[in-house]
């Protein structure tokens, strides 16, 4: 459905571009623009979405490679001891109720899962009170 309406938009904007175009050639008196056809403008938009779309998996592929890269790097001191304090919240089974449910509700119901997303969104809430000023 999506794709059918992505093609509809597209001649659209390719039927007004070719009107435009081809009354403004008929007002300056522009060959090249007088002879504008509908095709022509779908064809050029067509070839402008197909490069944007190409773009944007381009995009998402080196974004992926960067998140991998990122992932092998060592862990610094200041992260181990955010993991280490998470580690022992789930060992001590003094969790976040909150981030807990959370984590339980995006691993469908894996206890295993829901531990390790624990551990992600735990760490990242250390990392943000940790860079916060205290007051």
């Amino acid at each position: 459905m999506a794709r059918l309406l992505l093609f509809l938009i597209i001649g659209l904007i390719s039927i007004v571009i070719a009107v435009v175009k081809s009354v403004v050639g008929k007002v300056t008196g522009n060959e090249r623009l007088r002879n504008t056809t509908f095709r022509g403008e779908t064809e050029k938009v067509m070839d402008k979405t197909a490069k944007g779309i190409g773009w944007m998996a381009q995009q998402w592929e080196q974004s992926k490679t960067k998140e991998a890269a990122a992932s092998e790097q060592p862990m610094n001191a200041l992260e181990k001891a955010l993991y280490s304090i998470a580690a022992q919240e789930v060992a001590q089974k003094n969790v976040d109720p909150a981030i807990m449910s959370k984590a339980f509700s995006e691993s469908a119901g894996d206890e295993k899962k829901a531990v390790a997303i624990y551990l992600r969104y735990r760490v990242a809430e250390l990392r943000e009170q940790y860079r916060q000023p205290r007051t």
